[in-house]
C-alpha cells in the first residue's frame, strides 16, 4: 500500500466457488481506506466492518451493504481497535483507548 495508490476497496469473496475464484470489488467504497480489517456478518444483506486507517491508525466502523457504507461513530476515538463477537451476540470494539464498546444490530 502507499499513500498515492488509493483506496482498493472491499472485496468480497463467494464461499463456494470451487475453482478460479478471485475476490470481486464490493461498491460503494468504504470514505476513508482501511487495513488489518474484520468483517462481521449482520443479515444476509449487511455487514459491519472495523479496521485502521493504515499511517494513523485511527479505528473506523463502519455499516456496509449492496448500496452502502455508513460509518458508525465510536463513543471515544480508538486507535489500532480490534472487534469479535461477543458471548451476548454484540461485537465489542477494544483496544487503542480506556473503553470497551458494544454494537448491537
Amino acid at each position: 500500500f502507499s499513500s498515492t495508490a488509493g483506496d482498493p476497496g472491499l472485496r468480497t469473496i463467494d464461499l463456494s466457488c470451487a475453482s478460479n475464484c478471485a475476490p470481486t470489488v464490493w461498491t460503494p467504497p468504504l470514505p476513508v481506506p482501511i487495513v488489518s480489517a474484520e468483517a462481521f456478518t449482520i443479515d444476509k444483506a449487511t455487514a459491519f466492518v472495523v479496521g485502521n486507517e493504515i499511517f494513523s491508525g485511527v479505528t473506523h466502523a463502519y455499516r456496509v451493504t449492496s448500496t452502502s457504507a455508513t460509518e458508525v461513530p465510536t463513543k471515544v476515538p480508538h486507535k489500532n481497535a480490534r472487534a469479535t463477537w461477543s458471548p451476548v451476540a454484540s461485537i465489542v470494539l477494544f483496544g487503542g483507548s480506556d473503553l470497551i464498546e458494544s454494537f448491537v444490530f
